[in-house]
């Protein structure tokens, strides 16, 4: 098994970009590794 260290800022920084793909690529992101993020909470706050 491979774990990925996740980035949660640069996630939330995608999150809020003016390109739409971007975006999509954040949300797709946050979707795979959600259950690995350190502060779930906040990362429902984006």
């Amino acid at each position: 098994m491979v774990q990925v260290m996740v980035n949660q800022e640069k996630i939330h920084k995608k999150s809020y970009s003016n390109d739409p793909k971007e975006r999509g690529g954040a949300v797709e992101q946050l979707r795979r590794s959600f259950s690995s993020l350190p502060d779930k909470h906040a990362a429902w706050e984006i």
